[in-house]
């Protein structure tokens, strides 16, 4: 039974996200570094590899389009500068970012540990058992999302990999219990240290929550508190020169059949539809595009080279918002910008 649990919640979590495939990571090495050449499978790895290939086949079209994507010979701006183009680098910072202050915080623990425990005497260290083991190799988990992105999808990303945080946790419970489980004040310090300042950090994110929306987010609030006044000056449509904008715009927008994105490639516009339509509603203009609907089109946070060579067009260009986020209106005769007062 319990082979089926462990299926059956590995499957609801490839359904999330396609890379949860890498949580039967841990368990995989753990059994291949005990298997013998006479021994069956272990029956949980079984389970665990149908409950990940099941959901996966049935994601398939989704993954492959996103794959196709990661590697466009333009990239996907859509994964932000990893995607099509995964480095050592991006890797690199991945334990970091999961783990934040996480060095300041040991050092803080070591300190602790030699201050109370050094003179405790009575522990007799217990082997590691395999739950903790297993927790440890949790780790792994980003690696193995690094060899298939630069090898495979060519997506990359630190919240892919979150869940690797779960297995830690249980390592790092069990690795203090068998090293100090009669030295009471050893645990009620680390504990009262992390607590302490995981609720310090949540606090501090409650009274400034804009670090972690991120920059995207930022924008998509400036871009709604916009949206009415476009509609009041007969702005039929909302062109994003910026795939991230749109993306997160079109999705709040009270008008997403207004919204549209413009790429410099025509090439790009097709692969990038062709591999999300069918998942995601979108649409995307041409430069050709643009022209025919100028009157009507109100150019949102505008690339310098798309306002240039609209100008180069026969269009003169008002700034109708300068900031924060800029909104541009097209107009027929050629005129320098003019800000809006």
């Amino acid at each position: 039974m319990g082979c089926v649990f462990f299926g059956a919640v590995l499957c609801l979590a490839v359904t999330i996200h396609y890379y949860a495939t890498l949580c039967l990571a841990p368990y995989a090495v753990w059994e291949m570094a005990r298997w013998r050449p006479w021994q069956r499978p272990s029956p949980k790895l079984i389970a665990g590899v149908v409950g990940v290939v099941v959901p996966a086949a049935a994601l398939s079209p989704l993954i492959s389009s996103f794959t196709h994507q990661s590697h466009a010979p333009l990239g996907n701006p859509a994964f932000g500068s990893a995607a099509g183009n995964v480095v050592f680098w991006s890797f690199r910072t991945t334990f970091s970012q999961l783990f934040p202050d996480g060095l300041f915080l040991l050092a803080l623990m070591i300190v602790w540990i030699v201050a109370l425990g050094a003179e405790d005497k009575r522990t007799v260290l217990q082997p590691v058992l395999a739950g903790e083991a297993v927790g440890w190799l949790f780790l792994c988990i980003p690696l193995a999302g690094f060899v298939i992105a630069e090898f495979k999808t060519g997506a990359f990303a630190v919240r892919y990999f979150i869940s690797a945080l779960p297995g830690v946790a249980v390592a790092f419970s069990c690795c203090m219990w068998r090293h100090f489980r009669n030295a009471g004040r050893v645990r009620v310090g680390v504990f009262l240290l992390l607590v302490t300042w995981g609720i310090g950090q949540q606090a501090m994110t409650v009274r400034d929550p804009e670090p972690i929306t991120g920059h995207n987010q930022k924008r998509t609030r400036q871009f709604m508190s916009l949206e009415d006044s476009l509609e009041k000056d007969g702005k039929r449509f909302i062109v994003f020169p910026s795939f991230g904008i749109y993306l997160d715009s079109v999705y709040y927008s009270k008008r997403p059949s207004a919204c549209f994105f413009m790429m410099d490639s025509e090439e790009f516009i097709r692969a990038l539809v062709s591999s999300f339509s069918a998942f995601y509603p979108m649409q995307a203009w041409t430069f050709d595009d643009l022209r025919q609907h100028a009157r009507d089109t109100a150019l949102i946070q505008p690339k310098p080279e798309v306002l240039d060579a609209l100008r180069q067009a026969g269009f003169g260009v008002e700034v109708r918002f300068p900031g924060p986020l800029e909104v541009v209106y097209l107009k027929p005769e050629s005129g320098p910008a003019v800000a809006a007062p």
